[in-house]
């Protein structure tokens, strides 16, 4: 279901599926740089994924003003048939898959170049192995920056940014290794964590 009101100022774009799964593959590691695919069965993924758009004041320029945009995502996914070295993972839900994703943006463009805005987003939990003992829980980042940019002639201009993300300075991974093995009496490594709280600017110049 897509379309738009209010002179096309509040767009929206949902959509929602149901899909089984026959002969899935997922991987499967066998040592800890070297991993495999191999068949887990009959698996059934149900979503939901909407899309905002909204100019909540629109400046006398083209492009200026406030904008939002939210997305959202549910996931929904289980395995129907999967046994594994005599192992019944039947039911269990696929790791590494959130369940659900939240991210909303607000972007306030002037009419004298000068842009900022602000990104919220929140990540449901997802657990860390077919077996699903391990969860890792939700967790959420706030970013902001705000620019500045100009051309002062056809063949010059430049671009100047400043900003500061994860200002929560929230402990999170970015990046969740599935079915984590575990070598040498270590404890698996499932999770690669993201930057804490950090700053930057940035100065672009364009040229020709």
């Amino acid at each position: 279901v897509r379309g738009d009101v209010w002179d096309k100022r509040f767009r929206y774009d949902i959509t929602g599926y149901m899909l089984f799964v026959k002969d899935l593959l997922v991987i499967k590691r066998i040592s800890e740089d070297i991993f495999t695919g191999i068949n887990a069965g009959q698996s059934f993924h149900v979503g939901l994924e909407s899309m905002i758009n909204w100019y909540i004041l629109r400046g006398r320029r083209q492009g200026t003003g406030l904008h939002l945009v939210h997305s959202f995502q549910y996931s929904g996914n289980r395995f129907v048939d999967f046994v594994d070295d005599g192992t019944d993972f039947s039911g269990n839900k696929l790791p590494g898959i959130p369940d659900y994703k939240n991210d909303l943006r607000l972007r306030w463009l002037t009419g004298i170049n000068i842009q900022t805005g602000m990104a919220w987003q929140m990540v449901g939990k997802q657990y860390l192995a077919d077996d699903n003992e391990g969860i890792y829980q939700s967790y959420q980042t706030l970013d902001w920056n705000i620019s500045y940019g100009r051309d002062l002639s056809a063949n010059f201009g430049f671009s100047l940014s400043l900003g500061i993300n994860n200002m929560l300075d929230q402990s999170y991974a970015s990046m969740i290794l599935i079915n984590a093995p575990s070598f040498g009496g270590s404890p698996p490594r499932y999770y690669y964590p993201g930057m804490p709280r950090n700053f930057y600017l940035t100065l672009q110049l364009k040229i020709g």
